[in-house]
């Protein structure tokens, strides 16, 4: 390995860091930086309704016969200023979202956010145990049925996954 550290940072000029930024169920922006700091600025000027901004990046050289050779990929997250870190405490009980509910004609019909896009519709709910896991990664709710756990809440069933 301190072989090839040498011989690239000898014949190789640095062209920057190579980085991907994904958010928002998978949307993806690419950039090349001069300084892995410069990811802030960038996150800060993308639209994101997660908590993290997921980004994977590399270190790009130029050799001298203008090809080019990449380190070894990392990953980090960075936090989201616009969202809140935590709202394990903060999703409404029944009687918030039937007073919501109430605001609005009694023939208008509920949707959820659908997996990847769209909507789906709410065809049912019941009543499940729940636990918090604030250490799953950024693409997982951060709730899981359990039946271990004393924390009940009302799960809306939708038709993600299935067409009606």
């Amino acid at each position: 390995m301190t072989k090839i550290k040498t011989l690239v940072t000898e014949t190789a000029k640095f062209l920057g860091y190579d980085a991907i930024v994904t958010y928002d169920d998978y949307t993806v922006h690419e950039v090349l930086i001069q300084n892995i700091d410069e990811l802030n600025d960038i996150c800060k000027s993308l639209e994101n309704c997660d908590d993290t901004f997921e980004v994977e990046y590399k270190k790009k050289y130029e050799l001298e016969d203008g090809s080019f050779v990449y380190s070894k990929k990392e990953y980090i997250s960075i936090d989201n200023p616009t969202v809140k870190k935590s709202f394990k405490n903060e999703f409404l009980t029944i009687e918030q979202l039937i007073n919501k509910l109430k605001t609005y004609p009694n023939n208008i019909k509920v949707l959820v956010d659908g997996y990847e896009g769209g909507l789906d519709a709410i065809l049912d709910i019941t009543m499940i145990n729940i636990e918090y896991d604030a250490t799953k990664q950024w693409y997982y709710g951060p709730f899981e049925e359990s039946e271990s756990s004393n924390t009940q809440t009302v799960k809306l069933i939708s038709t993600r996954g299935t067409r009606v």
